[in-house]
């Protein structure tokens, strides 16, 4: 009876000694990967805030440049105030209406897409403070409301000094085209929301959320980003909150810097911290199971350092890779935001000036200002090219980035087919005709009906003519065909140019690809066409094939399901 009491006490002490081992061993590696699940949630979360803050950052500074650009151009006395305000309305498709007031307050001039007219405050602008704040000389951001047709809408206002007297140049936004940029966000069962200077919710993916016009001040997360100006990281236990679904969410938040906005970042927290409820069931079992094999390696005590100091190192390695692949991921997240930005935001710098200077220099070959002079105009003309150019890089870019962040935004519509060839047949035989190549069509009367997205259907087609027109020599033949082949319409171009060498017919639909005997024959080519032609009839349910004989021609097929196909079957 002694010696069994006795072997319980010596037992006891080695066993809650190791007990207490692995509890501490647990949480030596517990807490530092809890700590970098949260880290790493709150690390996505504020990369997808910083890159809705950009784009709506962007989308404003964009507006507020084509205003102040606008308002250089009026200042000069009232004879060509009229056509700038026209021409801001056909080039910002953003701007439902623009107004000019002079100094007194009065409005003298307005251009309105909707045919309506409609004041800020009632028809006394003298007294409204975004005019009183604006004729002193700043740009200034108005409060984002609901219009009479149930969309956002904000005013912006840029100061003109005219040489008659300072004026206020306004501009009523439609801000429909920024809820994508909520919408479209990838983040599983999470939601992108902005909040107003008063914490009233006025960008949501739901329109219906937006009508409501919530206010969520009373939430701490809502107070600091708003009210102090800060980012807040979500790490804190005040950054949480429970949403309008009785869910707790973990939630991170950022100032937009126009407009005293703010964009919050909401995701359950089981689902955001998922995995670190997954680690703490592991830590568990660990514990468990470190256990039992105490227990069997007390049986065997000879053993018992061996076994400790394996589990010791273990636990370490374990440790050790857990740190070195959060850095590596983190590193390679970084990376690819900055890559991300750096593409959208110098895309955007340059779109505008671009633009602006494209304007400048078509008023100029259209005579608007005073005719040239033969070697002027033709001067004027390559500058124009030129410039055309650069604005087709700058779109194809961020084409391509709307594309891979999934914020390209397709409208479908059912329409035939007709009258989207047409205008690609009679655009390129006009260029056909300037670079002496004969341009024929080939189409089949009646298409049926289509499904598609007209301006990016439009562009495919222009991307796939484009380069059968800079690939084939003069004196060559563009064909454009369009019939029906079975469930499908086959649109293809087939060309007499310069083909594509067999070793790279592999690449033709990666970005930046140009084959070796399209880069001695043209320079300015971007590699990204027929990429992005292949992604938008993939985005239409289609599919894009070719043929090709380096120094015989080409042939680009584009096949476009039947509209109500797959529903007859």
């Amino acid at each position: 009876m002694k010696s069994g009491i006795s072997f319980t006490r010596r037992t006891a002490t080695p066993f809650a000694l190791a007990a207490v081992v692995l509890l501490v061993g647990n949480l030596l590696w517990l807490i530092p990967v809890a700590r970098n699940i949260r880290n790493q949630v709150s690390l996505l979360q504020l990369e997808i805030a910083d890159r809705v803050a950009t784009d709506i950052r962007n989308y404003f500074s964009a507006a507020v440049r084509d205003l102040e650009l606008s308002a250089d151009g009026i200042i000069f006395g009232s004879e060509k105030r009229e056509v700038i305000l026209a021409k801001l309305l056909k080039y910002n498709k953003g701007i439902d209406a623009v107004f000019l007031i002079d100094g007194t307050g009065t409005e003298i001039l307005r251009q309105d897409r909707l045919r309506k007219s409609r004041a800020l405050a009632g028809t006394d602008y003298a007294a409204s403070p975004l005019f009183v704040q604006t004729i002193a000389g700043t740009p200034r951001f108005g409060d984002i409301f609901i219009s009479e047709q149930l969309e956002p809408h904000a005013v912006l206002a840029v100061p003109v000094k005219a040489t008659d007297g300072p004026m206020v140049l306004m501009a009523e936004m439609n801000l429909r085209d920024l809820i994508p940029l909520v919408a479209d966000v990838s983040i599983e069962d999470g939601l992108v929301y902005v909040l107003d200077r008063r914490g009233v919710q006025v960008l949501h993916p739901e329109l219906s959320e937006i009508l409501r016009s919530v206010n969520y001040s009373g939430r701490v997360i809502a107070r600091r980003v708003l009210g102090q100006g800060v980012i807040v990281n979500g790490l804190s236990g005040d950054d949480s909150y429970v949403n309008k679904d009785g869910v707790k969410v973990f939630a991170v938040g950022r100032p937009v810097g126009i407009g005293n906005l703010g964009v919050f970042v909401e995701q359950p927290r089981s689902g955001a911290l998922g995995t670190e409820r997954q680690m703490a069931i592991v830590a568990v079992l660990i514990f468990i199971l470190g256990i039992g094999v105490v227990s069997v390696i007390l049986r065997a005590q000879g053993r018992l350092r061996s076994m400790l100091y394996e589990l010791d190192e273990i636990g370490k390695i374990l440790v050790r890779r857990d740190l070195e692949l959060t850095r590596a991921n983190t590193q390679l997240m970084e990376l690819d935001a900055v890559k991300s930005e750096f593409v959208s935001i110098a895309a955007h710098q340059l779109r505008t000036p671009l633009t602006g200077i494209k304007w400048s220099l078509n008023a100029l070959r259209t005579n608007e200002v005073e005719p040239l002079a033969p070697g002027q105009a033709q001067i004027v003309e390559g500058a124009y090219e030129g410039t055309n150019r650069m604005v087709g890089l700058i779109g194809d870019l961020l084409n391509v980035a709307r594309m891979e962040e999934k914020r390209f935004v397709f409208e479908f519509r059912v329409a035939p087919l007709q009258p989207v060839l047409d205008e690609a047949i009679a655009r390129y035989r006009d260029i056909g005709t300037k670079k002496r190549l004969t341009v024929l069509a080939e189409i089949a009367d009646p298409l049926p009906m289509v499904s598609y997205d007209s301006e990016k259907l439009k562009m495919a087609i222009d991307n796939i003519l484009s380069n059968a027109v800079n690939y084939t020599p003069a004196g060559g033949t563009i064909t454009l065909r369009a019939s029906r082949d079975k469930d499908h319409v086959a649109i293809s171009v087939q060309d007499t140019g310069i083909g594509i060498p067999k070793a790279q017919q592999h690449r033709v639909f990666s970005k930046f690809f140009r084959a070796g005997n399209a880069q001695l024959r043209n320079t300015s080519g971007t590699g990204l066409g027929l990429y992005l032609s292949e992604q938008i009839i993939a985005r239409h349910g289609g599919a894009m094939k070719f043929l090709s004989e380096e120094g015989k021609g080409s042939i680009f097929t584009i096949q476009l399901p039947v509209a109500g196909a797959g529903e007859k079957k």
